[in-house]
């Protein structure tokens, strides 16, 4: 008898954490699936905005296509718009391997030369335009063309424009916006734009203005008030610090899954608890300790710029 009640209570276990388990697998499915959809819904609204933008672009603008890779230039940019293409073929599989598990989607990649800053500021407005070298906008990856800042006279002149040039940068915002279904701050989008900038070319914008020799920001001033702080360049360069924290504290997989609370629909600062393992009050602590530790001396010899250049 007991022996009947021992098997009763092992097929009675057996059957509860089986349909335990099945529970969560279709739990885990649904909860996919409506991340996809929410994914592709706010995809095809990108791509609205993506064909919006280039419709409005001069008739003189030409379109150069390889893959899924569409560069609309000057015609005497083409020679920029090839080495453009090129780059995004180089380094977006790199670049998405960082931030999401699988293959992340490279198609329908448009991206706008602008040959004259004040066409960029007039595409962009005062606002994203002023000063800028690039910038991710409604979809597309805008472009300022290096006649405006480099010597296209020497013959070295792509490999410094794919070193110190911001399509990395925004094909990071491209990638992101597109992997989270826009689910991401601004400080956070910049800080891993400018981390893969760091891991890919070697770069890290440093200045006076943003030494960490002076008062620094709280991460609950990035997170909260971002675009509103008067120091710019610190504030993006503490951006791109917390995120060089989070990896040297969790490992490199941590945007990975970061990215991957943020797309579905996680806040930030939540987002931000999950992969720490902490309450964002303690995050905000212990980076701040670890920052004090941080000093100015440059990564590498295209460390320094000396302004924004890009968004």
């Amino acid at each position: 008898m007991s022996l009947i009640v021992a098997k009763r209570g092992f097929v009675s276990s057996f059957i509860t954490i089986t349909l335990a388990w099945l529970a969560m697998l279709l739990s885990n499915s649904v909860i996919h699936g409506l991340v996809r959809v929410r994914l592709d819904l706010y995809q095809t609204w990108v791509g609205v905005q993506q064909n919006w933008e280039v419709s409005n672009l001069p008739s003189y603008y030409k379109a150069l296509k390889s893959e899924s890779i569409t560069v609309y230039h000057f015609e005497a940019d083409r020679d920029v718009a090839l080495v453009v293409q090129d780059l995004i073929k180089d380094y977006f599989d790199v670049v998405a391997s960082d931030l999401v598990t699988g293959t992340a989607r490279r198609d329908g990649i448009k991206v706008v030369v602008s040959p004259t800053v004040p066409a960029l500021e007039s595409s962009l407005g005062e606002r994203y335009g002023r000063n800028a070298m690039g910038a991710y906008w409604r979809g597309v990856i805008w472009v300022l063309s290096p006649v405006e800042w480099l010597d296209l006279t020497d013959p070295l002149w792509p490999e410094d424009f794919r070193r110190s040039g911001p399509v990395i940068h925004e094909m990071t915002h491209l990638i992101l916006d597109r992997s989270t279904a826009g689910n991401i701050p601004v400080w956070l989008d910049e800080g891993i734009a400018q981390y893969e900038e760091f891991k890919q070319l070697g770069y890290e914008w440093i200045e006076p203005a943003n030494r960490l020799d002076q008062p620094l920001y709280s991460l609950s001033q990035l997170a909260d008030d971002f675009t509103g702080l008067a120091n710019e360049p610190l504030a993006y360069r503490e951006a791109h610090l917390l995120v060089r924290y989070l990896i040297e504290s969790k490992g490199e997989k941590v945007l990975v899954r970061l990215v991957k609370s943020l797309a579905a629909g996680v806040p930030a600062k939540r987002a931000l608890e999950k992969v720490y393992g902490s309450d964002f009050s303690v995050l905000e602590r212990d980076w701040s300790a670890w920052l004090a530790g941080q000093s100015d001396a440059l990564a590498g010899p295209d460390s320094q710029r000396g302004d924004a250049g890009w968004r």
